[in-house]
C-alpha cells in the first residue's frame, strides 16, 4: 500500500465522509454467553452478530442500533461502544402479563389488515450477504460467501400473487468444499429462488394448526406459539411462535421447525438413497425508517438429511445452513442480472476478490469456519485423499 492509500484510510481528505469503525462481541450480560443475530445498525448500514457473538461494523454515520428479540434495545455512538471490548445485552425485565389475551383471530387480522402499510408490495432492491456452509457428521465441508443484490416483486404473496419474481447480482463470492474422494454424492445447495421462498413462505393455514397467546416478558410484542393439529401432527410435526408487535401489527420474528419422522420414504439416486429429518427457520424483521416499510433484517435455514451408501450401508448426517443478512435495504441500484436464481448456488462461478473478502464486515468467520479453511490449506499442500473445490 502506497503512503497515500494509507492517508486515505486513516485520514479522511477535505470533503470526504469520515468512516467509523468498530469490532466487539456481543453477549448475554447474565450468563456471558455469546449472542448470535444480534441487529447492529443505523439509517445508513446493517449488520449482525455470528455465533461466536462477533461483529465489525463501519458507517458513515456515528449512530449505533442495537437489538434483539428478548433484549433491551441499546442506542449509542462509535466512540461510546469503542471503549470496551464487549457488548452486554439485559434481558427484559417486564413482569409476565397476568391476562393473555385469548382473542388470537382478531390479532392476525391485524397483521393481514397493515400488510400493505407495514410491507413493501412493489418492487424493491437490496443488498445482500448470504452464508452457506455445509457440515457432514458435525465437521464443515463446505462454505460459500455471496454478497450481492437482489430485486423482488414484492416480500409477501397474498391470494391474487401466488408468485414473487426475484433477479439477483453477484458482486463477490467464496467458495470452497473439501470432499473425500471416495464420497460418490454431491449435496446440491438451494438456488436463491428457494431459499427466498422459505424466508417469506411463513403464513400458515389457520385450520391446520393450533395456536395460543402466551405470557412474555416483553410489553412491546405479542407471541403467538403454533402446532400442528393431532390431524397433521404424525405427518410432518411443525411448531413454532410468531412474535408480532403490538402497536404496528407488524411480524417481528418467525421461528419454526419441521421434524420428518422415521418413516420418511427414502428417496434415491444411482448408489445412495437420502431422507430429511429435520428443517429449523427464523426470520427476523427490520423497519426502514426512510421507507417505513419492514424488511428480513436476517434469516436463518438449517436443514438436515440422512445418506445412506447402498453399497457400504454407510450413513451419514448432512446438515446445511443458510445465513441471509440484509445489509442495505431499499437501494436505488439497478440489478444487473448475472446469475440465475434458479440455479444450485455452489455452481454459481465468478472470481475471488482478497481486497474484498479481507476488508468485509457481515458474518465474520466463526472460529469453527477458521479452522476448516486451515483444514483446506493443510490438505491442498499436501495433495491428500480430500478433493477440493473453490474459487480461493
Amino acid at each position: 500500500m502506497n503512503f497515500k492509500a494509507l492517508l486515505f484510510l486513516v485520514i479522511p481528505a477535505i470533503g470526504w465522509a469520515q468512516i467509523h469503525q468498530t469490532a466487539k462481541v456481543i453477549a448475554d450480560s447474565e450468563t456471558k454467553l455469546p449472542i448470535e443475530y444480534v441487529n447492529v445498525y443505523n439509517d445508513s448500514d446493517n449488520t449482525t452478530s455470528n455465533a461466536d457473538g462477533s461483529f465489525t461494523f463501519r458507517s458513515i454515520a456515528n449512530q449505533i442500533n442495537i437489538s434483539a428479540v428478548g433484549y433491551r434495545p441499546q442506542s449509542t455512538t462509535f466512540d461510546l461502544i469503542n471503549r470496551s471490548d464487549t457488548i452486554f445485552l439485559a434481558t427484559n425485565n417486564v413482569d409476565l402479563d397476568e391476562v393473555v389475551i385469548t382473542n388470537i383471530t382478531a390479532i392476525f387480522n391485524d397483521v393481514y389488515r397493515n400488510l400493505e402499510n407495514n410491507y413493501p408490495i412493489n418492487t424493491y432492491n437490496e443488498r445482500f450477504f448470504l452464508r452457506c456452509i455445509v457440515r457432514k457428521n458435525n465437521e464443515v465441508t463446505r462454505l460459500q460467501d455471496v454478497f450481492g443484490k437482489i430485486e423482488s416483486s414484492r416480500l409477501f404473496k397474498s391470494q391474487e400473487i401466488s408468485k414473487i419474481i426475484y433477479k439477483a447480482e453477484i458482486l463477490n463470492m467464496r467458495k470452497v468444499d473439501l470432499t473425500e474422494k471416495s464420497t460418490v454424492e454431491y449435496l446440491s445447495f438451494y438456488n436463491m429462488e428457494m431459499l427466498y421462498s422459505w424466508f417469506t413462505a411463513i403464513f400458515l393455514n389457520s385450520d391446520d394448526y393450533d395456536f395460543r397467546n402466551v405470557a412474555i416478558n416483553d410489553s412491546t410484542n405479542h407471541k403467538i406459539e403454533f402446532e400442528n393439529t393431532d390431524e397433521y401432527r404424525g405427518k410432518h410435526p411443525r411448531k413454532g411462535y410468531y412474535l408480532i408487535n403490538k402497536d404496528d401489527k407488524a411480524l417481528k420474528e418467525v421461528r419454526y421447525s419441521i421434524s420428518f419422522p422415521e418413516t420418511e420414504e427414502y428417496k434415491y439416486k444411482n448408489n445412495i438413497k437420502w431422507r430429511s429429518t429435520e428443517t429449523n427457520l427464523v426470520v427476523n424483521f427490520l423497519k426502514d425508517r426512510k421507507t417505513s416499510k419492514y424488511f428480513i433484517s436476517n434469516a436463518k435455514l438449517n436443514t438436515s438429511t440422512e445418506v445412506i451408501n447402498k453399497t457400504t450401508n454407510q450413513k451419514d448426517i448432512y446438515e446445511v445452513e443458510y445465513n441471509m443478512l440484509t445489509t442495505e435495504s431499499f437501494i436505488k441500484d439497478k440489478i444487473k442480472l448475472n446469475f440465475s436464481v434458479e440455479k444450485d448456488l455452489f455452481k454459481a462461478d465468478f472470481p475471488y476478490s482478497e481486497n474484498f473478502w479481507k476488508n468485509q464486515n457481515q458474518l465474520l468467520l466463526t472460529t469453527e469456519l477458521k479452522e476448516f479453511l486451515i483444514k483446506v490449506y493443510e490438505n491442498k499442500s499436501k495433495g491428500s485423499e480430500y478433493k477440493i473445490t473453490g474459487n480461493f
